[in-house]
């Protein structure tokens, strides 16, 4: 203790605002304290509603999957959310469920630096608007993309020869994207199938016996704003090239022809692919003089067995991508349901 008068007020509640020592720990107070606790209340806050946020199993899980500079946007967001009070169980679980889907849309368009755009006095709204007007079901479409080819990749690699042909016809008229990856989605107007089917009718009805023999499927699709023509050869059937360019031929002109007179507004841009087994006949030509031919049509011949190495090739990283989306599938999932 020392000699000086007492700084408390007789009540003993309150100091003497009048007395030199209290300017003095009035100064120490706001240097060594609030200065600390503004350049740092951010990053506690954060820890603070990151903590009650992993207090939910489900959210924990996910958040153990994060990598190190994830889990610090993690946090920021969770800082950024937790001024929201949510009295009801299930209305923090429905928060948090949201919030993760924002997060991982943000992750899968690289841009989760817009975390660091929301101002710490945002609104809900406004973390709404950053968001892009968040829900499940658009968060969820790169996982239900996934998991459409996943199911087709897992098809076509337990494939044996004499099936080659009805996997492909069963799946490849819906996943152009076997074909071509810009081709995502294929899209049918029902007046030109119908019409072009009609036309073909009437190219077929000319083939030979053999030529019928040796054919599965020949199907019309548009994608990309061109239309696709897909005919898929047996896989042990012989085909010659030069009947072939002249069968492509036919298929190509009754189409332009189409389109020209009866669909003046479509797109004229017309591929045609072919799907076979079997090398083309007569194999004295080389592979690059056949390319030529074809490519003189727009048209592309490829064998069954390279379309499935080559797809299994180009989407082997949704395998891997599968892995974490499942996980995420999963913790929405729970997040969902009613807690116990």
């Amino acid at each position: 203790m020392d000699d000086q008068p007492d700084i408390t007020t007789s009540d003993r509640q309150r100091l003497k605002e009048d007395d030199p020592r209290y300017e003095q720990i009035l100064e120490w107070f706001n240097k060594n304290v609030l200065r600390v606790v503004e350049d740092n209340w951010s990053t506690w806050r954060g820890a603070a509603a990151l903590e009650t946020a992993l207090e939910i199993p489900e959210v924990k899980a996910w958040h153990e999957t994060l990598s190190k500079d994830s889990k610090r946007f993690a946090a920021q967001l969770f800082a950024k959310i937790g001024k929201f009070p949510k009295d009801n169980e299930q209305e923090k679980r429905e928060l948090y469920k949201y919030t993760i889907l924002a997060f991982e849309k943000l992750r899968l368009r690289e841009a989760l630096t817009a975390i660091d755009e929301i101002a710490e006095d945002a609104d809900m709204s406004v973390v709404q608007a950053v968001f892009d007007g968040i829900d499940e079901l658009e968060a969820m479409g790169y996982y239900d993309i996934a998991k459409g080819r996943l199911e087709v990749i897992d098809a076509f690699s337990k494939i044996v020869p004499k099936e080659k042909e009805k996997i492909i016809q069963r799946y490849l008229y819906d996943h152009l994207w076997l074909l071509h990856p810009s081709w995502e989605r294929s899209a049918t107007n029902a007046q030109i199938e119908q019409a072009v089917d009609k036309e073909f009718e009437k190219i077929d009805a000319a083939l030979t016996p053999e030529e019928k023999a040796g054919r599965v499927d020949i199907g019309y699709r548009t994608t990309a704003g061109k239309h696709i023509v897909i005919e898929l050869k047996k896989y042990d059937a012989s085909v010659n090239l030069y009947r072939l360019l002249d069968q492509i031929e036919k298929y190509r002109s009754a189409l332009e022809k189409l389109l020209r007179t009866k669909f003046p507004t479509e797109a004229r841009e017309i591929e045609v692919i072919v799907l076979h087994g079997k090398p083309l006949s007569p194999q004295s030509v080389t592979d690059e003089r056949r390319t030529e031919l074809l490519r003189a049509q727009n048209a592309r011949a490829v064998p069954y067995d390279t379309l499935i190495k080559e797809s299994l090739d180009a989407y082997k990283d949704y395998l891997e991508v599968n892995k974490r989306l499942s996980k995420l599938a999963e913790t929405i999932d729970r997040l969902s349901a009613e807690p116990e």
